[in-house]
């Protein structure tokens, strides 16, 4: 009976992965999340049918995150910042989390779930060459923190790698939009990719039986030309910018409202 763990289950990507594995009854799904009753009042179906085991807590409580890694073929890492926060550690706090938990059952010689941690396309130079460099490098300096802190992650992780399980999904931009069809690649990313492919993308890397993505960099590319545009990015940018260069700004734009 195939089960998985979901770090981050009440994300935009941790959600989205909900949504696909739910596709199949067969399918246990631990969660671990800071607050249980969020995702209870998020996913009452799943929760209600038995599929859903939550596992709550903060970062610092290894135990319960090793119990929510036990006993599951592959976990997802979705714990990530989603604004360009000053100094975040987010991602290399999960990751540091995780390998902790790992080590714990590693120790008890339990089995090791297959890590797909969510990156970005834009951390890594061959899938970002289909931009032109100065668009890369304005997307860069809008999410500079965001991007240091997976950078940092992706380095722990992969200094681990003689025993450690670990793909890295780097998509282009997202978006919200219907589940349409998708396709891995190690060439290349496609800006925009809504987060039901993504996460079908995410799913079909845990599930494969080979070792073929162990290690790898992973972009999920859409297969029609019709997912929509978030003409907000621009916006985005700016603000990010701001932050990058003057992270001091960032308590005035957080009362204003605009982080």
């Amino acid at each position: 009976m195939p089960s998985y763990a979901v770090l981050g289950a009440t994300g935009n990507t941790g959600t989205a992965i909900l949504e696909i594995l739910r596709q199949r009854s067969e399918n246990k799904i631990h969660a671990f999340v800071r607050s249980a009753s969020k995702l209870k009042a998020q996913q009452p179906q799943l929760y209600q049918s038995g599929q859903l085991q939550i596992f709550e807590g903060q970062l610092s409580n290894t135990e319960a995150l090793a119990k929510c890694l036990e006993n599951t073929r592959a976990a997802f890492m979705c714990i990530a910042a989603v604004a360009n926060l000053p100094y975040c550690t987010l991602s290399q706090d999960a990751a540091k989390a995780v390998i902790i938990a790992m080590e714990q059952l590693r120790s008890k010689n339990q089995w090791l779930p297959r890590l797909i941690q969510l990156n970005s396309s834009s951390t890594d130079e061959k899938l970002s060459a289909s931009l032109p460099k100065i668009a890369h490098t304005i997307l860069y300096r809008g999410s500079w923190w965001i991007y240091e802190d997976l950078r940092a992650s992706e380095s722990m992780l992969r200094s681990l790698s003689s025993w450690l399980d670990v793909t890295f999904i780097m998509p282009g931009g997202l978006i919200q939009d219907a589940q349409k069809g998708h396709k891995l690649s190690t060439e290349k990313q496609q800006t925009f990719l809504g987060w039901l492919d993504l996460a079908a993308g995410m799913v079909e890397v845990a599930d494969e039986e080979s070792d073929v993505w162990r290690g790898k960099n992973v972009s999920v590319l859409p297969v029609v030309g019709d997912v929509p545009v978030n003409w907000m990015v621009p916006w985005y940018m700016v603000l990010g910018m701001c932050l990058t260069y003057a992270p001091w700004s960032y308590g005035a734009m957080k009362r204003l409202g605009l982080v």
